[in-house]
């Protein structure tokens, strides 16, 4: 099967397309293994494993790789749009019912409120197929200062498990400013 480098979150970046990139910095004190960006121009921190790869994928403002590739390459991606005066419930619905109109075959559950570094967030898990393989996302968003955070976690179906607990610890380690 050939190899899928398609950026999910980029699909699921919704009608907004955040122009420019910021600069990122490495910091010290991370967790053993991990690297941090920073992108002061959006306000917000993250850590990602040391062997992973940044990109910048288009319609999101970055992303993360397994450098490691199987029959997809599972990602984190980072997408930050204006979200027009909703708070988190709307902006929620909203998301919500693009991916029923935008990805065919899509499923949405373990739909749910989450807190993150003390900030309100919502997290659901979506099934669908993209070209033969069959993906399992987990999704994370939050507003804050007029805009809308959303991370999109993707694996394989058959290799999200493993892939997990690295998910987590990434959206854990996610904070606005």
């Amino acid at each position: 099967m050939k190899r899928l480098l398609v950026s999910i979150g980029m699909l699921l970046a919704w009608p907004a397309v955040v122009a420019g990139f910021a600069c990122a910095e490495e910091t010290e004190g991370l967790p053993s293994g991990w690297k941090s960006y920073r992108n002061d121009e959006h306000g917000f921190q993250v850590y990602y494993p040391d062997d992973w790869e940044k990109m910048y994928p288009a319609g999101a403002i970055v992303g993360f790789r397994d450098s490691q590739v199987d029959e997809f390459q599972e990602n984190v991606v980072v997408v930050i749009e204006s979200c027009n005066g909703m708070d988190l419930e709307q902006y929620v619905a909203a998301n919500r019912e693009n991916l029923l109109l935008i990805i065919p075959g899509v499923t949405i559950s373990d739909d749910r409120y989450i807190e993150v570094q003390g900030r309100q967030g919502h997290e659901w898990i979506i099934r669908w197929t993209l070209e033969g393989v069959n993906l399992k996302q987990k999704q994370v968003a939050f507003v804050a200062h007029e805009k809308g955070y959303s991370l999109t976690c993707s694996a394989s179906e058959g290799t999200y498990s493993e892939y997990a607990y690295t998910f987590n610890e990434i959206i854990d380690s996610f904070v606005i400013e």
